[in-house]
């Protein structure tokens, strides 16, 4: 039986709860909590309401950004570059994937954040949230296939050994 090295397993664990805990927050935010205060609380009591869950939650999404990052980058080196994966396709999904989540990054923070330049997205943030859904559901389907890329064998990046070469065969007189 191979032995498993514990470092990568506990790095895909930490991204892959911080992703489940900042995605599944935005999808309980758009589909239950944003819908819930506007159906049952006043004006004063859902800005209230808001700014005392925008406040814990803030903390949350940060730390989770955090996590991701560097799990993310630790992951790409660990899985990627010292596989030493052919460059496409797995290089272009994860450049795909990278940018997805920068733009989760970008609507999580304006919608948690205090600037004033955003503060008309937090006042509607049920489109910004099912984007973050979307692009969290986006993501994890990128993951799975990038997952299945990196464990074909085609994947692997071809040495000398493994590539056919052709003799040329002298006849001696």
């Amino acid at each position: 039986m191979d032995q498993i090295d514990i470092v990568p397993v506990l790095v895909r664990w930490i991204h892959i709860v911080a992703a489940v805990v900042a995605i599944g927050g935005a999808t309980f935010m758009a589909f239950a909590f944003v819908p819930s205060l506007r159906e049952t609380l006043d004006e004063n009591h859902r800005e209230k309401l808001t700014a005392a869950v925008r406040g814990r939650w803030g903390k949350i999404v940060h730390l989770c950004i955090a996590v991701l990052l560097l799990t993310g980058a630790g992951n790409f080196v660990l899985l990627a570059l010292k596989a030493g994966l052919k460059p496409m396709p797995y290089h272009a999904l994860f450049g795909l994937k990278f940018i997805a989540a920068m733009v989760i990054f970008f609507l999580a923070s304006a919608l948690v954040g205090r600037s004033p330049g955003f503060a008309g997205m937090r006042q509607r943030p049920a489109g910004p949230l099912k984007a973050i859904v979307g692009l969290g559901v986006l993501i994890i389907l990128l993951s799975g296939v990038m997952s299945s890329v990196r464990h074909s064998p085609s994947s692997k990046k071809a040495t000398t050994t493994d590539t056919p070469t052709a003799t040329l065969t002298i006849p001696q007189p």
